[in-house]
């Protein structure tokens, strides 16, 4: 307060018309002097530790998996220093707790039978699970429709596969089966009432 109340009296001293403004200015004036410049912006621009950074990665980690990029916007949002994150990240996929490939193997498993190879892929690509990941895993598996998608469709459409079906109903039935992504609707429905599985 006394490096106001200076300011102030050698202001009015001088003559000078003294607004709020001038108060504020002449603050930060002062503090950038006593602490070094740019004091406001520094303490704005705090990051936080790597401790921190480390246990609240671990921690989001415990809950669900998450990517790689997953993982370093997260903690970019928060403050954290980019090569600070990626060292941590760096650490935990070493030590194999972050696996990517492992994540896409385990969506792929959890949706398998009730979505499609072009659905998965939408799906991973918004987990931000880089491409070459994506078609390895995708390119390992044969994706076709389970028993439980066939019973599905069957009840949504009040349909019996082997009976006959309207072709208003068929068209509503392959754009379903399309829109969960699957390739070869047409085989798929060819092979349903044929009663093959």
């Amino acid at each position: 307060m006394k490096i106001l109340d200076l300011s102030l009296s050698q202001n009015l001293a001088n003559g000078k018309e003294f607004g709020q403004s001038d108060i504020v200015d002449n603050l930060k004036n002062k503090t950038n002097r006593l602490f070094g410049e740019n004091y406001d912006e520094k303490k704005s621009e705090k990051v936080r530790d790597l401790k921190n950074c480390r246990g609240y990665i671990i921690k989001i980690l415990g809950l669900k998996d998450y990517s790689i990029k997953e993982l370093l916007n997260k903690a970019s949002k928060l403050g954290y220093k980019g090569e600070d994150i990626q060292s941590i990240l760096d650490q935990l996929i070493k030590d194999n707790w972050i696996n990517d490939e492992r994540l896409a193997e385990n969506l792929v498993e959890c949706y398998s039978g009730r979505k499609g190879k072009s659905w998965l892929q939408q799906k991973l690509s918004m987990r931000l699970i880089d491409k070459e990941t994506i078609a390895r895993v995708l390119n390992q598996i044969e994706i076709v429709p389970d028993q439980k998608f066939k019973k599905q469709v069957e009840i949504k459409y009040k349909v019996k596969f082997g009976e006959y079906i309207e072709p208003k109903v068929k068209q509503k039935i392959i754009a379903f089966v399309a829109g969960r992504g699957f390739g070869n609707v047409f085989g798929i429905l060819r092979q349903w009432e044929n009663g093959e599985d």
